[in-house]
């Protein structure tokens, strides 16, 4: 089940541990909410564009975190696509969400003009083939 957040905030799977993480949406920062505020990380912050705005977090790459898709606005008024990702290592494994058609569904329902919604489903480790 979808833990409650701040308004604002959106969740995301960022640094690989075990809990999500928030991002804000007005400046645009990562932390963990510890029930009554959200608690920067003082360390993984993504470099952002200037003058870009979060348009998604979705598990793009398949390593289960989610990356950062961004619509950013050149000084000349040009605008592009930018994709930010964690760079930081993490021994973790879990099946990916991309690996189940839900997810893609709801990737392409999302960036396909459709409401603007949250995925929730539980990380489940890889099974141990021995």
């Amino acid at each position: 089940m979808l833990e409650p957040f701040p308004f604002g905030y959106s969740p995301l799977e960022w640094d690989g541990d075990d809990t999500r993480e928030l991002i804000s949406g007005a400046d645009k920062k990562i932390g963990n909410f510890n029930g009554q505020e959200v608690e920067f990380l003082a360390t993984d912050q993504p470099l952002l564009p200037p003058n870009s705005v979060v348009l998604m977090a979705a598990d793009l790459y398949g390593d289960f975190r989610d990356e950062l898709i961004l619509l950013a606005t050149e000084e000349t008024g040009n605008r592009f696509i930018s994709v930010i990702t964690a760079t930081n290592p993490t021994e973790k494994r879990f099946v990916t969400p991309t690996e189940t058609l839900d997810y893609r569904l709801w990737i392409a329902r999302n960036m396909g003009g459709g409401y603007r919604s949250v995925y929730d489903q539980q990380l489940k480790s890889p099974k141990n083939e021995n």
